[in-house]
């Protein structure tokens, strides 16, 4: 568990320093492990540390979802997505990203949540 909480660590100071270069460039960015770490990354992770890497990683999902979604029902009260919709639960969503990041190893782990936020938009008619 060591190991664990020294890439914690490590992440949080990458996310630190990422986001105050970006700040001087005036960039939006985001922070956190979900936004650090490649999907190569996540795999490996996942196969030593498969429940911390869960709870880690759709943690961070869920927020960013939560995030992007009161921003949507701001912007267009009554468009917000069901994000746990009955048919389609955390366990089915954790699978389909790590599916996602097996067939794409190379791009950021984001890029696995956006697109699993565009296929529940999508089943919910959006």
């Amino acid at each position: 568990m060591g190991l664990m909480i020294g890439k914690i660590l490590a992440a949080a100071l990458l996310g630190a320093a990422v986001a105050g270069a970006a700040e001087a460039e005036d960039e939006a960015v985001l922070i956190g492990l979900g936004a650090t770490t490649s999907c190569a990354e996540f795999a490996k992770d996942y196969k030593e540390f498969p429940e911390e890497t869960e709870l880690m990683m759709m943690s961070w999902a869920d927020g960013f979802l939560s995030g992007r979604n009161w921003v949507r029902s701001q912007k267009a009260p009554g468009s917000h997505l069901d994000l746990w919709p009955g048919d389609f639960d955390a366990e089915a969503q954790f699978l389909y990203i790590r599916l996602y990041c097996d067939d794409a190893p190379l791009v950021p782990f984001i890029q696995a949540v956006l697109a699993l936020e565009r296929l529940i938009a999508q089943r919910q008619g959006q």
